[in-house]
């Protein structure tokens, strides 16, 4: 009976997914859920110029693939990249038809907390923005995750406030717009920070948590046991944790063929599954790294033999509890501790502010020296990263407006406004600092008509989260100029 309820709530009864405790719920049959799913994100038709294929706007694919998913008995699919300017629907309803749920990355590589130069601002706020907007519509959008694998080992573990900044605000964005679709993080399984991250996206304000905690494992290497695969020391440390975990990633492929069964068996059994909410196989289609479960050419898809059909018989023969959600009562409903030693953890408690559209462009119309955009396109010269830190060096006080430090916890007033406004604002100081010399603003700046008013007030102006600027197209490469600013930037904040 418990597989038979399984089976129908999974590919037949779908409704917004829930959290109660460490577990998730279909809202609607309140039955506990379970991921039972693959990543899917094909690369290998990527058109030449393009930054990625979005495989859920290509309607013929997606209905080959589709197919695929049922035969393999999938209830969910991870995506990484989309363009939230294209449409969906075709896909998502084909999917939605199947049963099958979306969980999707809201980063992108142009629009993401970079783990060696960390900062947060508009642009990436708003291009999560852009992909929530995108899929907030469709009844089988599962979750949303906020952050994939940013800090991956000790010496980068400043990369978090900024990342949990990013998901405390598109919760807070997903929550004005009357929805409450979970958002988590995928960490990595790095044993030297494991412990630590997932306490620090379940600690502090509840508006600033995680709503789940996932992760990406590669430690099932086809072992022969649970008890040798590495596991049993990540459920020992989930074991009293408040919100629901799952495996973001899984699928270790340095012994092959993949067997799965026992895996899964494990994953889906007593021995995990009170703290573990299912997993996620890496990944749909071969591609160079070999993880595939299906090869693709010529538009035709062909099974590899045998991970294929390894992995369908072990989702298959997984029966893992039904409970109800009015049932359960959680053991544990306490946010965890801060991590707090210094020696190995180096992220601040204090987060970086919302970027505040209104703050940036008050800022901006204050300024008596600005970018010529005649004179400068930032999304295409090479030469922003010497101009940047030639102003930084010669009157601009970067460290104290424009830098950030995930390890003090502090933030510049106007950090969190775009590339081209930071380098306005930095042309304009040492526009100032010359005594307004017109050779200080020339070629690459140009001198305009300023409001009244001090700059500093600007600072505390905030965004009202629902709206705060317009949203970013992933179509549209985030400019050479941003990524030198946060180098440049970083290097200045650290040096003072």
């Amino acid at each position: 009976m418990r597989s038979f309820i399984f089976l129908l709530a999974s590919t037949y009864a779908l409704s917004p997914l829930v959290i109660k405790g460490n577990k998730f719920f279909q809202k609607d049959t309140g039955k506990q859920f379970f991921f039972k799913g693959v990543c899917y994100q094909p690369r290998g038709n990527v058109k030449s110029g393009a930054a990625f294929n979005d495989p859920l706007k290509d309607s013929a694919s997606c209905k080959r693939d589709v197919a695929m998913f049922k035969d393999l008995g999938i209830n969910t699919i991870r995506v990484y990249e989309v363009d939230p300017s294209a449409n969906h629907d075709d896909c998502m309803k084909m999917l939605e038809d199947a049963g099958i749920y979306l969980a999707l990355d809201l980063p992108s590589p142009n629009f993401s907390i970079n783990r060696k130069t960390p900062s947060y601002d508009l642009e990436i706020l708003n291009h999560y923005k852009a992909k929530v907007d995108a899929f907030i519509k469709y009844k089988n959008i599962a979750v949303f995750f906020a952050g994939n694998e940013i800090n991956n080992d000790k010496t980068n573990t400043d990369a978090n406030p900024f990342v949990k900044a990013g998901l405390r605000d598109i919760k807070a964005y997903i929550k004005a717009k009357g929805s409450a679709i979970p958002v988590g993080y995928a960490n990595n399984d790095d044993t030297s920070t494991r412990q630590n991250i997932m306490n620090y996206f379940n600690c502090g304000d509840e508006n600033e948590r995680a709503d789940f905690y996932s992760i990406n494992v590669y430690a099932w290497c086809n072992a022969a046991s649970f008890q040798k695969s590495g596991y049993p020391e990540l459920t020992k440390e989930l074991k009293d944790y408040s919100i629901p975990a799952f495996f973001s990633e899984f699928g270790c492929n340095t012994k092959g063929p993949r067997e799965f069964v026992k895996e899964v068996d494990a994953m889906f059994g007593s021995e995990m599954n009170e703290i573990f909410s299912g997993g996620l196989m890496y990944e749909y289609t071969e591609e160079d790294n070999k993880y595939g479960l299906v090869e693709i050419s010529g538009g035709k898809v062909k099974p590899k033999d045998p991970e294929f059909e390894n992995l369908k018989k072990a989702y298959g023969a997984v029966s893992p509890p039904s409970t109800d959600m009015k049932a359960f009562s959680p053991s544990n409903t306490d946010a965890s501790k801060c991590p707090s030693d210094s020696s190995t953890w180096m992220a601040s408690s204090k987060l970086p502010p919302t970027p505040s559209a209104n703050a940036c462009s008050c800022m901006t119309k204050k300024l008596e020296c600005v970018v010529n955009p005649r004179a400068l396109d930032v999304s295409k010269s090479s030469d922003v990263g010497e101009l940047f830190s030639y102003l930084c060096a010669n009157g601009a006080d970067c460290a104290k407006y424009i830098s950030v430090n995930g390890t003090t916890g502090d933030y510049g007033a106007f950090s969190g406004c775009s590339a081209e406004q930071k380098l306005s604002w930095a042309f304009n100081a040492a526009y100032l600092k010359s005594g307004k010399n017109a050779d200080a603003c020339k070629e690459n700046a140009m001198v305009q008509k300023a409001e009244s008013g001090n700059i500093n007030d600007c600072a505390s102006i905030k965004t009202d989260i629902a709206s705060g600027g317009k949203a970013s197209s992933a179509s549209h490469p985030r400019s050479a100029l941003h990524l030198t600013v946060l180098l440049v930037v970083s290097a200045f904040s650290l040096s003072t």
